[in-house]
């Protein structure tokens, strides 16, 4: 049995496994992708690796999200037409599109450059299953966990669609999970991981400011905001001020917008759905076009779980970080107003939660979690076919994951009072 305190979060056999899965679940999915999303990272990196002026990396169309900017963007989209032929405009920190640089500096391919995405993606989804299971039982995620919940992830609509369209989601969130896992007992790694991918997606920065609260966590919230501004500082020094400069206004402008389409399952994108133009594959609207009413309703919800969770910690010593983490993340993720159909990966994190109850509300809690996973499944939550995705009936990830916000704390909650004094143990 290994230490609690230094218990790896996979043992070295699991790893083997799950590399020999993500292998094949690999070789499958480079027979029916469409990396549209992948291209925006690589054609930014292009333009930069052949000295093109990289302030056109932030070039798109004010219209329609998903589609190129001018110049440089529809010169070298032929190039790569052959597994992307829509792809998307960029809107990463700069220091991404100088990583992607390096590797067409180096002569390797388009396609080698999305195949190791793909495998790394896969392998993300043992890294996700076994934070996951880390983060709700504080110890080693054994075999009989790990790769069934690996697979499940896999075969998921989320992960389905991300595979599908060469996004970087389930590396993220695969990040997150592990850093929320082993900030304790790998506080340096986990603060790395955590601030890397911070610098990238942004929304993870409130988990460096929850681990500061846990003193056990704090080296790890130190770490992660220090790589963080090492990344911010790189892309200012590497690029310089207007490039710099482009990234913030680009990301201020998104912020500002409600960007309404397909893959957008946010409540303000479904609201405003019938305000789309058909001729755009995702219309950008202005923000003030949300009504007042439907913000307090998006807001609402997320006080509302914040506040049960908060109460839940309160209640459960032993979850107390756990549900605050999970919570927090997914609220951060659900609530905006861009939620992809492939962030709902990150509900995996609840339903490990669920799957962790221990006690007379056990069966109740496995019976809950899994139905929640069926919802994230094909055909439910939607189906990816020759022609692309199509999503499920009456959103039903979306409805799902708001669903689990509220009744993982429950159970937590719930787990609390069945327990005899004295038995809560610090998380």
């Amino acid at each position: 049995m290994h230490n609690r305190d230094h218990a790896p979060l996979m043992k070295k056999s699991t790893w083997a496994f799950a590399a020999i899965i993500a292998f094949f679940a690999t070789w499958f999915v480079q027979y029916r992708w469409q990396v549209d999303d992948f291209a925006s990272l690589w054609l930014a990196g292009k333009m930069v690796a052949e000295g093109i002026d990289p302030i056109h990396i932030y070039d798109y169309d004010p219209q329609d999200f998903s589609s190129l900017g001018a110049g440089p963007w529809t010169d070298l989209a032929p190039s790569i037409a052959d597994i992307a032929p829509h792809p998307h405009p960029y809107v990463h920190i700069p220091a991404v599109a100088w990583f992607f640089s390096l590797l067409a500096s180096i002569g390797i391919s388009a396609q080698a450059a999305a195949l190791g995405l793909t495998y790394l993606s896969c392998l993300g989804c043992a890294v996700i299953a076994a934070s996951a299971y880390y983060l709700w039982r504080g110890h080693t995620a054994p075999i009989q966990a790990v790769l069934p919940g690996m697979v499940l992830l896999l075969i998921s609509f989320p992960l389905q669609f991300s595979l599908w369209i060469g996004q970087t989601t389930p590396l993220i969130v695969a990040a997150v999970a592990y850093a929320l896992a082993m900030a304790q007992h790998q506080p340096i790694r986990a603060g790395l991981s955590l601030g890397i991918v911070a610098a990238i997606k942004l929304t993870p920065l409130v988990l460096i400011v929850l681990l500061l609260f846990f003193p056990s966590r704090r080296r790890a919230a130190f770490v992660a905001g220090s790589a963080a501004s090492a990344v911010v500082i790189l892309s200012f020094i590497a690029f310089g001020p207007e490039v710099f400069s482009a990234w913030i206004q680009r990301i201020s402008t998104i912020g500002d917008q409600v960007q309404v389409g397909g893959a957008n399952l946010s409540l303000y994108s479904q609201h405003l759905g019938e305000k789309v133009d058909d001729s755009l594959v995702v219309s950008s609207l202005d923000g003030s076009e949300v009504p007042t009413g439907l913000k307090v309703l998006n807001y609402g919800l997320a006080f509302g779980a914040a506040a049960l969770a908060g109460i839940a910690a309160l209640l459960n010593e032993r979850r107390r970080f756990a549900v605050l983490a999970a919570v927090g993340y997914v609220c951060t993720v659900s609530f905006s107003s861009i939620v992809w159909a492939h962030y709902f990966c990150v509900a995996a994190l609840l339903i490990a939660g669920a799957f962790a109850i221990k006690g007379p509300l056990r069966e109740l809690a496995w019976a809950l979690g899994a139905v929640a996973v069926a919802m994230y499944l094909p055909p439910l939550a939607g189906t990816l076919g020759t022609e692309g995705p199509t999503f499920g009936g009456e959103n039903t990830m979306y409805i799902t994951t708001i669903a689990l916000l509220f009744v993982v704390p429950l159970l937590v909650i719930g787990e609390a009072f069945v327990q005899a004094p004295g038995k809560h143990r610090r998380a």
